[in-house]
């Protein structure tokens, strides 16, 4: 596999990085696929990962004059970005981008985790006590969330409004 060293400063790495914000699995925002996100970068809109939170009013604006982006679109994207600022945890994590954690991972990280800060404080044994967690993956998540970019990362997602949501695990059944 190529790696790029430059990480978010790699215009094709920071576009996969907020496709995989906006997909499916993580905040599922629709209607922005790889070129529109391309789009808002070239425009200096997006910068990161956790930028399209940060989106206020002024740039809402200058994305109505934008080519393909019309009063409707941009005020269905605003209405998505405000509905999902709350957000399951384990869809959060998989937003983060941590190596080795997808959805089934993230899923089982949230059921023993209520927030990133307390993922984040896990040392590998801990993680290694979870059924499912290896000593590979447990390295790769507690050398991730060592990184203070990812902290940073974090943060960002945090400042922007976005609220993680640990699942009820009261309300699951037992077993």
């Amino acid at each position: 596999y190529w790696l790029c060293p430059n990480g978010m400063a790699c215009p094709p790495q920071l576009v996969g990085r907020i496709g995989l914000v906006v997909g499916r699995s993580a905040f599922e925002i629709e209607g922005l696929g790889e070129k529109l996100i391309q789009q808002l970068i070239e425009h200096g809109l997006l910068d990161g990962p956790a930028a399209l939170f940060h989106l206020g009013e002024e740039q809402f604006e200058a994305l109505r004059e934008l080519d393909g982006w019309g009063e409707k679109r941009v005020d269905n994207l605003e209405k998505q970005i405000a509905a999902r600022r709350a957000v399951p945890l384990a869809r959060f994590l998989v937003a983060l981008g941590i190596p080795e954690v997808g959805g089934v991972t993230s899923q089982l990280l949230a059921q023993h985790f209520d927030s990133p800060a307390s993922l984040a404080a896990a040392d590998e044994e801990a993680l290694i006590a979870l059924d499912g967690i290896g000593p590979e993956m447990a390295g790769e998540i507690t050398r991730w969330f060592a990184s203070e970019g990812n902290a940073a990362l974090v943060q960002r997602f945090l400042d922007g409004g976005v609220v993680p949501l640990a699942p009820d695990l009261d309300a699951r059944p037992a077993g």
